[in-house]
């Protein structure tokens, strides 16, 4: 009887060991499995970023090129104002010829007008 007893008080200690095992083990499976969805949502996140980080690529390529763009066509106006600019001169001196040649003209027209009256 008494061996029975200390069967009995070592099967309920290991049943209790076992037992104790069992909650530890379950508290280390929520922990993974909480640590598991923390991963997993920084790997969304993760992801995220990365579509992102690609979007923000291809939309600096799009600035990249409207600034080559732009900086072509502020070229061509430069280009254009110092055109005009070249003109304007041109048509400065050609208009300051033309004075100074009617001006020679109507000397001349007076003088011809002055003989001609004498």
């Amino acid at each position: 009887f008494a061996q029975l007893a200390q069967q009995t008080v070592e099967v309920t200690a290991r049943a209790e060991e076992a037992e104790a095992d069992r909650k530890l083990a379950s508290q280390q499976k929520a922990a993974l499995e909480e640590e598991l969805a923390d991963a997993q949502w920084k790997l969304g996140d993760l992801d995220m970023l990365t579509r992102e980080v690609e979007t923000l690529g291809a939309a600096k390529g799009s600035l990249e090129a409207k600034v080559a763009e732009l900086e072509h066509t502020m070229l061509t106006v430069t280009n254009q104002l110092q055109e005009e600019q070249q003109t304007r001169e041109a048509l400065d001196i050609l208009s300051k010829t033309q004075a100074a040649q009617l001006d020679e003209l109507e000397r001349k027209l007076t003088e011809q007008e002055t003989i001609a009256t004498d």
